[in-house]
């Protein structure tokens, strides 16, 4: 795994998104970035879907002291500006205890974006799996009309092996 690609695609995404004022979104983006960059004498060999189930744990033992909604989660919901979706299985698969695919994942958002609409303003979903012709198909038309109609921010990140690519939205 090339970290140096995985670095500078997320940090292409971040100014492609004009994200370097979002502290959240950054902070998270970039600390997946700089895991192996912290200990380059040990680089690490975990996977992409190892990292983010890493970062959902850790972040869902305390939030990570910031406020957020994470999703899949045990926590209960207090609803946030901002939320954190995490997917480490493939795309089509439901969630089974705190693993999900996208699909799995994104009943969940639905039903979190309707009963938080209010409070929540954005929302980060990193993936470590993509199908476009069934993302196009099921879930496009339904996250741009709720971001268009509400004022929401949805970003969709996917993780892979030689580097990160943004999903959604389109540029």
């Amino acid at each position: 795994m090339n970290t140096s690609n995985i670095r500078k695609s997320i940090e292409s995404i971040i100014l492609l998104l004009q994200l370097d004022h979002d502290e959240q979104i950054t902070s998270i983006l970039l600390n997946l970035a700089n895991d192996e960059m912290n200990n380059p004498s040990e680089p690490s060999n975990k996977s992409q879907e190892d990292k983010l189930k890493d970062l959902r744990n850790l972040l869902d033992s305390n939030h990570g002291g910031k406020a957020m909604n994470l999703f899949p989660s045990n926590n209960k919901i207090v609803c946030h500006s901002f939320c954190l979706a995490i997917a480490t299985k493939k795309f089509d698969k439901p969630r089974k205890g705190l693993e999900s695919g996208f699909k799995g994942l994104f009943m969940e958002l639905a039903a979190y974006w309707f009963s938080c609409l209010n409070v929540n303003r954005k929302t980060l979903i990193l993936t470590t799996s993509w199908d476009n012709q069934s993302f196009e198909e099921n879930y496009k038309n339904i996250i741009d009309r709720f971001t268009e109609v509400h004022n929401k921010n949805v970003f969709i990140v996917e993780l892979g092996p030689t580097g990160a690519f943004l999903r959604y939205p389109y540029f």
